[in-house]
């Protein structure tokens, strides 16, 4: 049977068939949308996995820093760095061994505090200089070899509205693991030039063998005090520190140095040595605050009470 459409059907029918394909490709443009929407909606879920893996992979020492300084830049007038300086370790002690700052004007705070010397001026410091370099002072980890650790300094200057108010900086121990090379070490001396020769060695073990024999005979801690500080004063060789300790703690240092709290002689190099070998003699070291090179020479003393004790002497030597 064939079937004969008018003129009036005709039409009818290409209607329809627009109405469809405007149907057809309403629903393609549709499914294109909803496809693009999850795809950015993926996007955007790994850009934010991603901010999160690359905060997660920030050195975490570099975020408390970051706060530390935030705090102190963010301070109203009159209060106190060091307070914050305090509050901070407070909060950090456990994972950090110090943390300091330099105002521009060298005033130098520490926390926990201690007491330096009164020309003392952080502005002359090497992580005070190289901070104001560059957005960050990491050197290569040292070994402190006062007290057997491996440390890390991190420092940065801080400003506010663009002025310079001062640095900020931190100590923390590292891993043996993530330590480089001694010859590398920017505190520790090892190159040729700067070893002790011999005859110095010789020099400095007489001078401190000679001064145990002062001590073990004098047993007013005033008079060995004056004593030491005449020593300082007048002797031929250059003399930082001189101290005496038992084990339990160091109870004369000369010039008066505040330690930390819980320092304890009995598990330091200089103090075991001595006991053990009568005399001991360190290698040569820079000595981060003063930025001198220094020897240690401690000799074993029998102290008044009739217990054992270690004399020892920081020498600054000049190579």
């Amino acid at each position: 049977m064939t079937i004969f459409l008018g003129e009036g059907s005709m039409k009818n029918l290409e209607k329809y068939m627009l109405v469809i394909l405007i149907l057809i490709l309403s629903l393609i443009s549709v499914g294109c949308d909803s496809q693009s929407k999850n795809t950015n909606e993926k996007d955007l879920e790994v850009i934010e996995t991603n901010d999160s893996i690359s905060d997660e992979s920030q050195d975490p020492y570099l975020i408390k820093l970051d706060a530390i300084a935030n705090d102190i830049i963010d301070s109203e007038e009159g209060e106190s760095v060091q307070e914050i300086l305090n509050q901070a370790y407070s909060k950090y002690g456990d994972q950090v061994e110090n943390i300091y700052y330099g105002g521009k004007n060298g005033k130098m705070m520490l926390s926990p505090p201690l007491q330096l010397p009164e020309d003392y001026d952080a502005r002359q410091r090497i992580w005070y200089k190289k901070a104001l370099d560059r957005e960050l002072f990491q050197p290569e980890p040292y070994q402190d070899k006062s007290v057997q650790k491996n440390i890390q300094t991190i420092a940065k200057a801080l400003y506010k509205d663009d002025e310079l108010i001062g640095v900020i900086g931190m100590d923390y121990v590292i891993k043996d693991s993530e330590m480089i090379d001694d010859s590398e070490d920017i505190n520790i001396s090892n190159d040729d030039d700067l070893k002790l020769p011999l005859e110095k060695r010789v020099e400095l073990k007489k001078y401190v063998e000679d001064l145990r024999k002062v001590v073990e005979d004098e047993e007013d801690i005033d008079a060995l005090k004056n004593f030491f500080n005449e020593e300082i004063e007048n002797t031929k060789v250059q003399i930082e520190t001189i101290y005496l300790a038992n084990k339990n703690e160091i109870y004369l240092i000369t010039p008066y140095v505040q330690l930390p709290d819980n320092y304890d002689p009995n598990v330091r190099p200089w103090y075991e040595s001595a006991i053990k070998e009568n005399i001991y003699i360190s290698d040569t070291y820079v000595d981060r605050e003063s930025n001198r090179t220094i020897v240690t020479v401690s000799a074993k003393i029998e102290l008044g009470d009739n217990s054992i004790g270690v004399l020892g002497i920081d020498f600054v030597i000049e190579l």
